[in-house]
């Protein structure tokens, strides 16, 4: 649990109180502004209790330092199980898109030849329909 320090709640009420009387007893603006300053510097300048930080168990504090290393370990290596994972689905799919583009290739090939005989054979029909015609 952390410790509430009621000093800043104490300065307030403190402050405004001094502020509120001088400014009453004076109908002043400058004496409530010096006391408000002073006041402030001694608030700020007032020795604070220092936090006391027990070290005294350092089999526990290494034991958890031990298990937040072994945690971010375990992360690591499940981060990099994942990214092996990722790269070897990726150079798998790569194998297949060769292989498609491969057969796409092969079907172009393919077409181009059937599109090359078509013509041939249109060419050839063109001639024999022209020695037809003028034969007869």
């Amino acid at each position: 649990m952390r410790k509430v320090s009621l000093r800043p709640a104490l300065f307030v009420l403190i402050f405004t109180l001094l502020q509120a009387a001088s400014y009453a007893l004076t109908s002043s603006i400058i004496l409530p502004l010096v006391l408000g300053a002073s006041l402030l510097l001694v608030f700020s300048y007032w020795p604070r209790q220092p936090e006391l930080i027990i070290t005294d168990n350092k089999d526990e504090n290494l034991a958890q330092t031990a298990d937040n290393i072994t945690q971010a370990t375990s992360t690591m290596a499940i981060g990099a199980a994942e990214v092996s994972f990722f790269i070897d689905s990726l150079i798998k799919e790569i194998k297949l898109s060769s292989e498609d583009s491969r057969n796409i290739a092969g079907v172009s090939e393919k077409l181009a030849n059937a599109g090359s005989g078509l013509n041939n054979a249109l060419q050839s029909i063109g001639n024999n329909l022209q020695s037809t015609a003028c034969a007869s």
